[in-house]
């Protein structure tokens, strides 16, 4: 029985197969995107119960990808990971406010905390 669907989009290849294999030990079911465009056609069918999107990728970013799955859902509970400052995130995310922000660099245990908290 998983413990929820996340959606993992992250143009960082090395990346995405480091969080999902983490997640996966976790109990977590996780599907992954390379960029913000994917993230959100992966989105639309699936209504995942967590995303979690990179500041910086391609095609479409994680800003422009909250926003759009937002208008879609706008409950669904989108996770923000950047090195940026929360307050340039925040102000580049109005009015769609990520749920949280995970900085980066981030450890195994401090991705599956924030999953903690927003997956019961």
């Amino acid at each position: 029985m998983s413990k929820g669907l996340v959606l993992v989009a992250d143009d960082e290849a090395m990346l995405r197969r480091v969080v999902k294999k983490v997640l996966i030990r976790s109990g977590y079911e996780v599907h992954l995107a390379e960029n913000g465009q994917e993230a959100v056609q992966l989105y639309e069918p699936k209504r995942y119960d967590l995303v979690i999107l990179d500041r910086n990728m391609p095609i479409l970013d994680g800003i422009g990808a909250l926003k759009q799955i937002r208008s879609m859902d706008p409950n669904a509970r989108v996770v923000i990971a950047s090195g940026e400052s929360k307050e340039d995130i925040l102000a580049a995310a109005q009015p769609d406010t990520p749920t949280a922000l995970l900085p980066k660099p981030f450890t195994p245990r401090s991705l599956l905390d924030s999953l903690a908290s927003f997956i019961k």
